[in-house]
């Protein structure tokens, strides 16, 4: 996998179809030696797209472990609040009220998600 923190440093910026960062041009969008000069407001709006996307790449991955913890943490105490426990205090599951077992399992589902997406965007 590649070693994103060796990426140009942001923020980046969008020059009509150039990506710069400070004076340096990382990428041209919508050119092809084959087909010519891109298409001005294509390229733009692409160019606009990817420095949106990779200047708030950091700022959403931390946001987004954030709250894989908090639904983390919530869903622990729920499981805590909804099911017996053994002598050791270890949570029996199958104890689990009938009530509680479809927000549990959303939850459960939601942190796989997280983690899924997470597994995308963060080395």
């Amino acid at each position: 996998m590649t070693d994103l923190s060796k990426a140009t440093p942001r923020p980046w910026l969008a020059d009509c179809f150039m990506i710069r960062a400070a004076r340096d041009i990382i990428c041209q969008t919508g050119y092809s030696s084959n087909l010519g000069p891109p298409r001005s407001h294509e390229a733009e709006a692409n160019a606009a797209l990817i420095v949106r996307a990779v200047n708030a790449h950091d700022e959403l991955a931390a946001l987004l472990k954030e709250c894989r913890q908090r639904i983390a943490g919530d869903l622990e105490e729920d499981l805590d609040a909804a099911c017996r426990h053994d002598q050791t205090g270890r949570i029996i599951r199958d104890s689990m009220d009938e009530l509680s077992k479809p927000r549990i399992e959303d939850a459960e589902d939601f942190i796989a998600k997280i983690d899924a997406t997470l597994a995308k965007v963060v080395p």
